[in-house]
C-alpha cells in the first residue's frame, strides 16, 4: 500500500495542532507542564508540526524529522526514575502496570517528561505502535516532487 508523504504531513499537523490545543487547554486549568512554560510543553508538538509542514512542501530533511517525531512516540515510560510518553495522533499501545497488562486505541494527545514524584500516576511500561506504522508508511510513502518549467523570458523572434 503506497501512502503519499503529503497525506503523512497532514497526519502530522493534526497531531500537532490537537496535542498544541490540549497542552493550551491543560496549562489554562493549572496542569504543571515541562519548564512550567506553555512554549516548553509544546516543544514536541512544535515538532510534529514542522515535520508535517516540511512534508507537505517536500522539504529534503522532511523524512529525518518525520522519523524523529514518530520514534519519539513509541516508549511509554511512567517510573519516578524516568517519565517518558509522548503521542500526537493514534495511539494504539499495550502497556504493563502492576495491575496488570492493558491495551489502548485511539486518538490521543500528551507530552510527560521527567523524574521523581509520579503525582497519582501509576508506574507503566508500554509500547505503542501506532508510530510503528506510521514509520513503515513514511518508508514506503511516494514523494511527488514539482519540477520548475523553462519558459523564455521574451517570445522567440520571427
Amino acid at each position: 500500500m503506497r501512502v503519499s508523504a503529503r497525506s503523512l504531513g497532514w497526519y502530522h499537523i493534526a497531531g500537532a495542532v490537537v496535542g498544541g490545543a490540549y497542552s493550551v487547554w491543560a496549562w489554562a486549568h493549572g496542569a504543571s507542564l515541562f519548564g512550567n512554560s506553555l512554549e516548553l510543553g509544546a516543544i514536541p508538538f512544535g515538532l510534529a508540526f514542522a515535520a508535517g509542514i516540511r512534508l507537505l512542501r517536500s522539504s529534503p530533511r522532511a523524512r529525518q524529522l518525520a522519523y524523529i517525531t514518530q520514534l519519539l512516540q513509541i516508549p511509554i515510560v511512567i517510573l519516578p526514575a524516568l517519565t517518558w510518553r509522548f503521542t500526537a495522533g493514534v495511539e494504539a499501545s499495550i502497556t504493563l502496570t502492576a495491575k496488570g497488562l492493558y491495551l489502548f486505541g485511539g486518538v490521543a494527545a500528551a507530552w510527560l517528561v521527567g523524574r521523581g514524584n509520579l503525582g497519582g500516576l501509576t508506574p507503566t511500561l508500554g509500547i505503542n505502535f501506532a508510530p510503528i506504522v506510521v514509520l513503515v508508511l513514511l518508508a514506503c510513502s511516494t514523494t511527488t516532487m514539482v519540477r520548475p518549467t523553462m519558459e523564455p523570458v521574451s517570445p522567440p523572434s520571427a
